[in-house]
């Protein structure tokens, strides 16, 4: 198990304008359990982002992976899905000197992924 807690707080002091100040948060939380001697492998995890706390838009990301590994054997199998939540766009505020810009990120969308790796 792995947490990860991170808060910023970003001030921006300008002889032009007003002095500025951004906070931004961010959780991760993940979770690994192996077993069978690592033959199988679940990991999961999910974020929490708030960019800044004077907008209302934050960020929620589901993950997970899963994965396969026969013993004596070169193909591992593997399922992941990224987005789960299907967060679609990232909001992000700009302050310069003489103006305060706002952008949208279009995001990519839910996604899961099967595949196998071979080994030669």
């Amino acid at each position: 198990i792995k947490n990860t807690l991170n808060y910023i707080n970003l001030q921006q002091k300008s002889d032009i304008t007003q002095s500025n100040s951004i906070n931004s948060f961010n959780m991760k939380n993940e979770l690994v359990y192996g077993f069978n001697k690592n033959v199988y492998v679940f990991n999961f995890s999910n974020e929490f982002f708030k960019p800044d706390f004077s907008q209302q838009s934050h960020l929620f990301f589901l993950n997970f992976s899963f994965n396969f590994s026969p013993k004596e054997s070169k193909i591992k199998y593997f399922l992941s899905g990224k987005n789960l939540l299907n967060e679609r766009y990232n909001y992000t505020k700009y302050i310069q000197n003489y103006s305060t810009s706002f952008n949208r990120i279009e995001l990519l969308n839910r996604i899961f992924l099967v595949g196998a790796h071979i080994d030669f």
